[in-house]
């Protein structure tokens, strides 16, 4: 019998030894439960430690095909580049073109082609080998370019705006499918695109239950001696370090509570900020901060594990209405109680859930304010102890990889809900 062949298309994919979303590896592993053949199509040059994964992968156009239990991963090379500039545009358009022209030619034939967006240049990729290979496109909507762009660059031509809106009203008009991550962006894409709604199906992000093995006390105890945790409040934030992520605003923040001997900031993550946020507590001789740089899934367990209050930030911009970052859920999963300075969706989602609290974006005075509140008032255990099980009851990814699977399903096999 004919196993169905998905083929899931981000540049940014990797595996859990890498310190970035496993989202399509964990998303691979279940539909390949589900009886379909999977191939994960990824750049080799890692985005988040800007580093190429394996020699083999270094040679202009090179192809590194790795066997995994349950899919193959094809590596596409793609040229290098160290910040968010033009030379990473210049990648974004190099590895569009590369999966293009290998993807004509791969066997075997894929029945459908999930692209993810960012970045839009892979996937209009996506929709063309689609189309001249006979496949359904699903239109995978991470976050919502070129919006974002937009927002975060409010001075961006008129001919740029004009060259992406056009870009992403191609995309969805020849989408088979449209896969939002989070409700609001769902409601934006039918509200303000005009997107027919009989087109979209969400599914969200979530976690697999094996990402994190259990530490034990030996761990725990020598990762708080390594970076001298004994005694105190660890409040952390893990993710990105960009533009869009607002940590300057924990960093002032920081310096506010400088004299609070007990409490310690700690952000683990990479990204084109990183450098300047190092100079900045460097100059201001903070002591109550150290950046930890880039950590995987293993690692990133054991310093949750020892935190005692977890951070998000984002930029007062209106996309990020609609955003439910992943972190929350790696947060929720040990049960640590969540302070977002962040409106819209993920504020109401943290307070309504009683998973922590929400303050005003890139307002540091706030979010000190909070902190000393729940350590003062001794608040740890007020919000965010059920997180786990709230997580494993609604966003475990074999639960979140359902939906994509009866969105798979209605394409090829005209299933009706």
């Amino acid at each position: 019998m004919h196993k169905p062949v998905i083929w899931l298309i981000n540049p940014y994919a990797v595996p859990p030894e890498y310190p970035a979303s496993t989202r399509h590896y964990e998303l691979a592993k279940e539909l390949d439960k589900h009886g379909f053949s999977v191939v994960v199509w990824a750049c080799c040059f890692i985005h988040v430690i800007k580093e190429y994964v394996d020699h083999r992968a270094k040679g202009c156009f090179s192809f590194y095909c790795e066997k995994l239990p349950f899919a193959t991963w094809n590596w596409l090379w793609s040229t290098s580049y160290k910040k968010n500039d033009k030379y990473r545009i210049i990648s974004m358009i190099v590895f569009s073109a590369h999966l293009l022209v290998k993807g004509l030619f791969c066997s075997p034939k894929p029945d459908v082609i999930i692209g993810s967006s960012p970045h839009m240049f892979g996937a209009l990729s996506c929709m063309l080998l689609a189309k001249l290979r006979g496949s359904k496109f699903i239109f995978e909507v991470r976050d919502l370019w070129p919006d974002t762009l937009f927002d975060m660059k409010p001075h961006t031509s008129k001919i740029t705006k004009k060259v992406f809106l056009r870009l992403e009203s191609i995309l969805y008009k020849y989408a088979d499918a449209i896969v939002p991550l989070t409700p609001g962006i769902e409601q934006r894409l039918i509200l303000d695109k005009h997107v027919n709604k009989e087109k979209v199906q969400l599914v969200p992000n979530g976690i697999a239950i094996d990402t994190f093995r259990e530490t034990n006390l030996e761990e725990i105890n020598e990762f708080k001696k390594l970076l001298n945790l004994e005694e105190k409040i660890v409040v952390t934030y893990a993710g990105a370090h960009g533009q869009a992520n607002a940590l300057d605003t924990i960093v002032t923040c920081a310096e506010m509570l400088k004299n609070e001997k007990k409490i310690i900031f700690l952000l683990a993550g990479d990204g084109q900020e990183r450098p300047k946020l190092v100079n900045i507590v460097e100059e201001k001789m903070l002591q109550n901060i150290k950046l930890l740089g880039p950590l995987c899934k293993q690692r990133l367990g054991v310093l949750l594990e020892v935190s005692d209050i977890c951070l998000l930030t984002l930029k007062d911009i209106n996309v990020f209405k609609t955003a439910l970052p992943n972190k929350i859920f790696d947060y929720m999963f040990f049960n640590k109680p969540i302070i977002a300075a962040v409106n819209g969706d993920v504020a109401e989602f943290i307070t309504n859930n009683n998973l922590g609290y929400s303050v005003e974006p890139e307002n540091p005075e706030a979010l000190a304010r909070k902190i000393k509140e729940i350590v003062m008032e001794g608040k740890f255990h007020q919000k965010g102890t059920r997180g786990k099980e709230f997580v494993l009851k609604r966003f475990t990814r074999e639960s979140t990889a359902a939906s994509l699977v009866k969105c798979i399903n209605k394409l090829i096999y005209k299933v009706k809900e």
